[in-house]
């Protein structure tokens, strides 16, 4: 077997895992990014593992991922007014 297939089965199976295997693409890629570490919608913004994907496509992809209790909005630190979004 390929690294590249064993790769992708072992992603599908992660998916299932977590529940997030029927989601588009864009969903699936911030559910990720945001597993990874705990962030700001500003920070994802500017970092460049979402360069390809516009502004509204990253907003619908929170939006419904909160919706499905994926994610969650906390606030931390010391400034109350920022809000990081974290995975449930």
């Amino acid at each position: 077997m390929s690294e590249i297939y064993n790769a992708r089965k072992r992603l599908i199976y992660l998916e299932e895992k977590v529940g997030i295997e029927k989601l588009n693409n864009a969903v699936k890629q911030t559910y990720a990014f945001i597993d990874d570490a705990s962030t700001t919608r500003a920070e994802m913004l500017r970092h460049p593992y979402f360069m390809d994907m516009s502004l509204s496509t990253i907003k619908r992809a929170v939006t419904e991922l909160l919706e499905l209790e994926l994610i969650k909005v906390v606030r931390m630190g010391s400034d109350g007014r920022k809000k990081y979004l974290v995975t449930t």
